[in-house]
């Protein structure tokens, strides 16, 4: 699996270093964890947003959020260096909510908080996906029905806390992807859900081995952002199977709900859903200036 040039990583490693851990407090002061994950937006007139990608439902009561990066030196992780820890406060002011409200998605802008890091001495790292890492309209068509995916988040909670690094996981589509299940931009999963998931960028990525003649062709398609966890389904005492947010604090979970491996994957074209609400945000900002 060769590296990629710049950062060092191979694909594998890129996909541990695109999500961060996130820490919300609530006004009760309880503490909830979720997933986010680094994608970089483009305007209607290409200008770049750099954006940490969520569900509604994991910052939706949060009024001071936690996040933890990596630090950089010459496009590469620093392993050696302290990581960067900031605390958003004020937190619901600068949050992007999906306008549809069945789409369970929200979105917090990194740019002044990276800029703050740079400010500081800090260079933090990430890895960062863009429209160009989504499936390509050939590629949602030559989808099947059962393709194997991997799971970037912290279920339960559960990172390595040392390295700052998330946990990967197996899992594979339970619908087929490229049908809207419900009639909703949606597929299932068949996969382990736990609390703390929520968020989470489910990707299609399949290592390959292939025999050519007398050689071995490590050959592999590239990861592509097919969308992000946001629900799991349940299934509970009384018979009813129904599908609910995926909690994000592990003392909310019923001891008689049983999950059934069943996530429910909002597609990841729905993204591009966030591009009004960033175009009509660019424009207020330009006459706000005007104004000063």
């Amino acid at each position: 699996m060769r590296p990629d040039p710049r950062t060092g990583l191979n694909d594998a490693e890129l996909l541990s270093y695109n999500t961060v851990r996130i820490m919300a407090e609530s006004a009760d002061e309880s503490v909830s964890v979720g997933t986010g994950f680094v994608y970089e937006f483009r305007s209607s007139k290409q200008l770049p947003i750099l954006a940490l990608v969520t569900n509604r439902h994991v910052i939706d009561n949060a009024q001071t959020v936690k996040l933890v990066f990596h630090q950089g030196k010459n496009n590469k992780v620093d392993f050696e260096a302290e990581k960067l820890a900031f605390i958003i406060t004020q937190f619901q002011e600068g949050v992007y909510k999906h306008p549809n409200p069945n789409i369970d998605l929200a979105f917090i802008p990194l740019g002044n908080i990276f800029t703050k890091f740079t400010q500081n001495g800090g260079m933090p790292f990430v890895s960062v996906f863009t429209r160009k890492n989504l499936p390509k309209d050939e590629e949602w068509k030559e989808l099947t029905a059962l393709e194997q995916v991997v799971i970037v988040g912290y279920p339960d909670g559960i990172w390595d806390s040392v390295n700052n690094l998330p946990i990967l996981k197996r899992g594979v589509t339970a619908t087929h992807p490229k049908v809207d299940f419900q009639g909703q931009p949606k597929f299932l999963i068949d996969a382990a859900i736990y609390p703390g998931s929520s968020g989470s960028p489910v990707f299609l990525y399949e290592w390959k081995e292939v025999m050519l003649g007398q050689d071995l062709n490590l050959g592999k398609d590239k990861p592509r952002l097919a969308g992000i966890l946001s629900s799991v389904y349940l299934h509970r005492q009384k018979g009813v199977m129904e599908s609910v947010p995926i909690p994000t604090k592990r003392n909310e979970v019923p001891i008689m709900d049983v999950p059934n491996n069943l996530g429910v994957v909002i597609k990841s074209t729905e993204l591009d859903g966030f591009i009004p609400l960033i175009d009509e945000r660019i424009e207020k900002d330009r006459e706000t200036q005007k104004q000063q």
